[in-house]
């Protein structure tokens, strides 16, 4: 029971937290921010060739470790051993799990879903380089050939140690291979834009509000404008989702003493609370603001009352 103490102790707050900061304890999972919501917008893929290559394109910089590991125990011919078994059901059951939901329409199939493998193969290392260390390995008839020599010299019962050296060789490679194809992925926009934008037009509205509007309030859903926020100097003076007059200041900007309003397209953000609220606002106007600067994607919107 108590190995389940702090699992059932962390959902619990979570839904806490939820119920006092927005008044439904099921948010993350029912509200437009939640993984079910970002899903319905996703690109799914309807084939199964479609779904290797996304997959395949996004997993593999992170299996290069994992495919280390794998050689260095064919070497050794301790393939079936259950700490390798082990390992092996954890990484694929982390990478399956994640096709799984993307197949189904369940998940966004976001690059980072597939990066799990790494940090547990990374946690499997010492154990990995202990057992090159102790001698759990063989490497084929060179290895019978030398553990005959080194028995003859050590005594009986005397373990053949695979040179850590050459783990280190291996693993070396594998993590040069890794980056190499990470950055594959990363360049180029091999992958969709809001995955791998390097946020230039973000960094240069951020810089517009802290030249021209520092002291201003200023409503905007950080759904989308995550990293307009974070580059933003005053932070208080953002009225965002996690803020507790967010929802009021939607209904009534002008009443609430909203002064601004940032808004994404409504293309590339349906989910934008703002747009949800205000579907023509981007594309249109309303009565109650002009607006002020159009960026690429997004629109800065004055409070006119």
């Amino acid at each position: 029971m108590m190995l389940y103490t702090p699992a059932v102790y962390t959902a619990l707050v979570w839904v806490l937290i939820c119920w006092v900061i927005t008044g439904n304890p099921l948010y993350f999972f029912n509200s437009n921010y939640s993984n079910m919501a970002q899903s319905e917008s996703a690109v799914q893929v309807s084939t199964v060739p479609g779904l290797i290559q996304y997959v395949s394109f996004r997993a593999m910089p992170f299996l290069m470790v994992f495919f280390a590991i794998i050689a260095m125990r064919f070497i050794g011919r301790a393939v079936f051993r259950y700490d390798f078994l082990c390992l092996v059901c954890l990484v694929l059951s982390l990478l399956l799990f994640h096709i799984l939901m993307y197949w189904n329409g369940s998940s966004f199939g976001w690059l980072r879903f597939f990066c799990y493998s790494l940090p547990v193969c990374a946690a499997f290392l010492p154990y990995e380089s202990a057992a090159c260390r102790d001698g759990y390995f063989k490497l084929g008839r060179a290895g019978k050939h030398y553990a005959g020599r080194r028995e003859k010299r050590l005594g009986p019962g005397s373990k053949v140690p695979v040179s850590q050296k050459f783990f280190a060789v291996l693993l070396s490679a594998a993590l040069v291979v890794s980056v190499i194809l990470l950055n594959n992925v990363m360049q180029g926009r091999k992958i969709p834009d809001y995955e791998g934008s390097t946020h230039d037009e973000e960094y240069r509205i951020a810089d517009y509000i802290n030249d021209k509007l520092p002291d201003r309030t200023i409503l905007t859903d950080v759904f989308t404008t995550y990293n307009i926020a974070l580059n933003v100097d005053h932070f208080q003076k953002l009225v965002v989702s996690s803020s507790t007059n967010f929802n009021a200041c939607i209904a009534d900007p002008v009443g609430n003493g909203v002064e601004y309003v940032l808004v994404p397209d409504p293309k590339d953000a349906p989910s934008d609370a703002i747009n949800l609220a205000y579907p023509n606002l981007y594309n249109q106007g309303t009565d109650w603001c002009v607006e002020v600067r159009d960026f690429s994607g997004y629109k800065l919107f004055q409070v006119t009352g």
